[in-house]
């Protein structure tokens, strides 16, 4: 028998947790979530309306804007009677269990929301078809096998990149429109740098960085059937422990190519791209690290969707996770690396963590 901590959690109504007063119109509003019920923060005490309650979810979650902290009802109860989600969660799921007056927290079909093990293997969502996949390996093949000695390689040094890391990322070259057969479909395909983005050996993503550009036409194209809602280097999230997320592709292979293993990067793919509300699980990604940075281009469009993907987070899970921006005179990662930056000495900075440290505790 095992405690069933997504029962407790769903079961719990965090409004009656948190004291907050039965609802009050003008202290609701609604999200593409559902109604959230808003009040003074328990743990703060900032304000009268800081602290929100997403009601209609299932199970609830919290969060305060004033503090930044946030999570489920099991996170509440960690917060408030200062214990630690993960090294006290019996203790937390008997109080919690408690005040729901669940006289037994143990179910026989029991899954504890516990911090995994690193490395451990986290299933995707509806990966694309075997065929699909078959035929975009195929393509992205005969991309790499085209990029050396080409204009594209050439553009690639250009942003700063080596050989190595062009060969680590699977990255390569379409010279001119290419017709893609998938099954009866046909797909034209653009000229530019192909970027493949894998998960779990799956290829779930091909991008095209099209960089011949007319100033009227997008940057990027996916081949269709590709699934956007993904993390690009998603290995990083399972085997380290300080993880930073990044705006874009060429952003994570600046960090990585600078900063080699000592600290992980993945990326959504754009500053707009978050994890989809649809799957929610892309979330047991941030279980696993010890701490994350969000650090996004230094633009508007980068600074909001820091803001989203941070407040995202923290509703959903407890592991220690901020902003840091980049100094000034770099609009991004890859600027950095054009600009000859020491990346290293910036991430490790923006960690608080000493090189040395790193070296000894890492994964």
């Amino acid at each position: 028998m095992g405690i069933d901590f997504d029962l407790l959690n769903r079961s719990a109504d965090i409004t009656r947790l948190a004291g907050v007063p039965a609802a009050n119109d003008k202290l609701m509003t609604r999200s593409k979530n559902g109604r959230e019920q808003h009040s003074a923060c328990p743990f703060c005490g900032t304000g009268t309306d800081r602290f929100w309650i997403n009601i209609d979810e299932q199970p609830q979650t919290w969060y305060c804007r004033q503090c930044k902290k946030g999570g489920d009802a099991m996170q509440f109860i960690a917060e408030r009677e200062h214990l630690d989600r993960h090294n006290d969660a019996i203790q937390i799921a008997d109080i919690l269990a408690r005040e729901l007056n669940i006289t037994s927290c143990e179910h026989a079909a029991a899954v504890p929301v516990i911090k995994p093990e690193r490395t451990k293997t986290i299933t995707d969502n509806n990966p694309p078809s075997i065929e699909w996949q078959a035929a975009a390996r195929k393509f992205i093949g005969r991309c790499q096998q085209l990029l050396a000695g080409s204009p594209g390689y050439e553009y690639m040094r250009s942003r700063g990149f080596d050989l190595a890391t062009l060969e680590r990322f699977n990255i390569g070259y379409n010279p001119s429109w290419y017709k893609l057969r998938i099954g009866s479909e046909n797909l034209n395909i653009a000229p530019g740098i192909t970027i493949p983005t894998f998960t779990n050996n799956n290829l779930v993503r091909v991008k095209i960085r099209i960089y011949e550009l007319d100033n009227k036409g997008p940057k990027y194209m996916s081949i269709k059937g590709s699934i956007n809602h993904t993390l690009y280097n998603e290995i990083d999230a399972r085997e380290k422990e300080l993880l930073i997320i990044c705006e874009g592709e060429f952003d994570l292979m600046s960090i990585k190519q600078a900063a080699g293993e000592d600290i992980g990067a993945v990326t959504f793919g754009s500053a707009g791209m978050t994890p989809d509300v649809t799957t929610p699980d892309m979330f047991k990604y941030f279980y696993l690290p010890d701490k994350i940075i969000i650090s996004f281009d230094n633009d508007e469009a980068g600074e909001a969707g820091a803001l989203k993907l941070l407040e995202e987070i923290q509703s959903k899970i407890n592991t220690p996770a901020e902003i840091k921006r980049l100094p000034a005179q770099y609009h991004d990662w890859n600027d950095a690396l054009k600009k000859h930056a020491d990346i290293r000495r910036l991430l490790f900075d923006m960690f608080g963590t000493k090189e040395t440290a790193v070296h000894q505790h890492g994964g």
